[in-house]
């Protein structure tokens, strides 16, 4: 399993992997490669399906389904849609925070992961009124945010 500290310690230490060839170092390294296909197959299936604010009903239960796979308790509903995994026991203590809303702006970027959420209406984001299947776009890197938070859980 794959430790918060040690996905951390990967994203600090990958620039540095040519200054510093340590074996420790290039273990770490090793193991981010061996789980990059696997943050990017979660990144790009957020990617894919975004969902506007107050509206992440889908976006959460992929998470839910994630955090299952990897037996990590969590508490569902926090304001309605949000989640909060527990690791471990004791202290001491990281809190992380992931935005799971998309914008809704139209993507036409033509990637083969693009998203196939459709903008049927933009909405007043001040307000908690919603358009639901309001598609969107992940334009502020919420769905690496939440790829990075899942990963950080462990494999």
């Amino acid at each position: 399993m794959l430790s918060l500290y040690t996905v951390l310690l990967v994203a600090v230490a990958i620039p540095l992997s040519l200054a510093a060839p340590d074996a420790h170092l290039q273990g770490l390294l090793k193991q981010a490669a061996d789980i990059q296909p696997w943050m990017l197959e979660i990144r790009r299936h957020l990617h894919q399906w975004p969902e506007t604010m107050y509206d992440e009903h889908n976006t959460s239960a992929y998470l839910r389904q994630q955090l299952d796979s990897l037996a990590i308790s969590y508490q569902h509903p926090v304001a309605e849609t949000g989640i909060v995994a527990t690791i471990g026991k004791g202290g001491p203590v990281v809190g992380l925070r992931t935005d799971i809303d998309a914008l809704p702006i139209q993507e036409q970027t033509g990637l083969p992961f693009a998203s196939k959420g459709k903008v049927e209406e933009e909405r007043n984001l001040g307000t908690h009124s919603t358009q639901k299947g309001v598609g969107g776009l992940y334009e502020v890197e919420h769905d690496g945010h939440a790829c990075f938070s899942r990963q950080s859980h462990g494999q």
